[in-house]
């Protein structure tokens, strides 16, 4: 088992500008939100320096530059380079959905058999979305997972719902709750959140993990393989974490700097072993050049600033798209991909991921008919074309045997086992509309990047300005600074 400890602190991020609602045809150019990373911190003098600027905008068809500033001086500039998810405005978990309405309601649908709509209820399926009670107010991220949810409310509380037999709900008990109840212990506000099988994790806006719930594969990552029904710090990641993904028994995150490090259950971690780790250990031959994290049920996926996909872990049924069904215990890239990809996810044994063209691709078991393709049976090792048609910007999520899409225009569609239509079909092998909602629009981001090594050396100031589009306003980071050292 490896000491993360060692391991050197990733960057941090700053926040400015606030997002309008979006916009119509003829408006002003809509507002634009933009955050400002630096990485190492501190640096060493002729040594390079990553400055990553995250520009986010509700309809996601960013354009344009960002200048790097140091005072009023130029230190360079980068232009936009794609795409990545925007926060959590949908998400599945084991037979159920859930998704934020346009006002900021938590509306969910399918199976509730342990309450993991949070209507209140047991009811047994519920086919069109009903809003979670207990809410204090609007929320703006939900992740669902297993057979609870949680909530990411406005003012950064965290509120979850559902089964608890693992303390996943983080209220202090193993009680399971049909409405919702805040999570105790988080220190300070929360960033964003992530859901797994039967453990949940949150990144504060200081960029610190914690996580709490099931962990007998070490998948909270605190030393431990003891079930915790309130918040834990992640060992080693107290800092720079820019996204995390969880499956059943294993846990990823990414670093600011473009790192992968995942913990928990052996043999899906891609550190090249089948040792499971209580603590984060580095995932190995990606490099720091990642953009997405992904988790499966048994497996992993990361996607690089190239728009390439890597997966690893179980392939049983080839969900890690490399065309075999061999167990890989470091990443391998998945074959026959068109284009740069915008976003991977990961379900029970298969993966999806949309394309730079606007087009789904997904891969692995078939069985349900969670590809996409129009069919149903064993799957495919290599992707084929999931029938969605050109999707802009969506959001795209996947859990045990469906996917469901969020289009910008605030429009579902779902495949796969099927938990949003009324009948005797189980399996749904070509996506269909979600009726009942009137959800939140998808949300896109663009990111562009400067590497510089001639900073001088004391302490530095950086500001990133996007310039720009015909649609989108400019807007200024707030300062990131660091310290250069000799």
């Amino acid at each position: 088992m490896r000491n993360f400890s060692q391991t050197r602190p990733l960057g941090a991020f700053a926040l400015a500008a606030v997002l309008a609602l979006p916009g119509v045809a003829g408006a002003e150019p809509m507002e634009t939100g933009i955050w400002l990373q630096a990485d190492p911190q501190p640096g060493t003098l002729g040594e390079p320096v990553t400055f990553t600027a995250t520009i986010r905008a509700a309809d996601g068809t960013l354009r344009g530059a960002v200048e790097f500033r140091e005072g009023d001086a130029v230190i360079g500039s980068a232009n936009l380079s794609g795409l990545e998810p925007g926060p959590e405005v949908l998400s599945v978990g084991h037979g159920f959905n859930c998704a934020l309405s346009a006002t900021g309601a938590v509306m969910c649908w399918g199976a509730n058999a342990r309450g993991q709509l949070g209507d209140g209820t047991h009811s047994n399926v519920r086919y069109t979305p009903a809003p979670v009670q207990g809410l204090p107010g609007p929320a703006r991220a939900v992740a669902a997972a297993g057979f609870s949810g949680c909530a990411l409310i406005q003012n950064g509380a965290v509120w979850c719902w559902g089964d608890n037999i693992y303390g996943q709900l983080g209220d202090g008990t193993n009680e399971d709750r049909l409405t919702a109840v805040p999570v105790q212990g988080l220190p300070g506000p929360v960033r964003s959140i992530a859901a797994g099988f039967h453990h949940n994790c949150a990144v504060t806006e200081g960029d610190a993990l914690w996580c709490w719930g099931g962990n007998g594969a070490g998948q909270l990552g605190d030393g431990t393989d003891t079930n915790r029904n309130n918040p834990v710090p992640v060992q080693g990641l107290q800092s720079g974490v820019r996204d995390v993904a969880l499956g059943s028994y294993h846990s990823c995150a990414l670093g600011w700097g473009g790192d992968a490090f995942c913990w928990g259950i052996g043999g899906r971690l891609g550190d090249g072993t089948t040792e499971g780790s209580l603590v984060p250990v580095p995932v190995q031959g990606l490099g720091r050049q990642n953009q997405a994290i992904a988790a499966g049920t048994e497996h992993s996926c990361a996607l690089n600033r190239r728009g390439h996909a890597f997966c690893w872990g179980n392939n049983w049924r080839g969900q890690l798209g490399d065309g075999s069904s061999t167990v890989r215990l470091t990443p391998v890239r998945v074959h026959g991909l068109p284009g740069r990809l915008m976003t991977i996810v990961g379900g029970h044994r298969h993966s999806c991921a949309i394309n730079r063209h606007q087009r789904t691709f997904c891969w692995g078991s078939n069985t349900y008919g969670q590809l996409g393709d129009g069919d149903t049976g064993y799957g495919s090792f290599i992707p084929v074309r999931a029938r969605t048609g050109r999707v802009p910007t969506g959001v795209l999520v996947a859990h045990y045997h469906h996917n469901c899409l969020l289009g910008r225009a605030g429009g579902i569609q779902c495949w796969g086992w099927n938990q949003f239509s009324k009948g005797p079909r189980v399996r749904i092998p070509l996506p269909e509309n979600v009726a009942g909602g009137n959800f939140a629009p998808a949300e896109g981001r663009g990111i562009a990047e400067l590497v510089t090594d001639e900073l001088p050396r004391g302490r530095r100031c950086v500001t990133a300005h996007y310039l720009g589009s015909d649609d989108h306003a400019p807007a200024d980071s707030g300062e990131r600074c660091l310290r250069i050292t000799p």
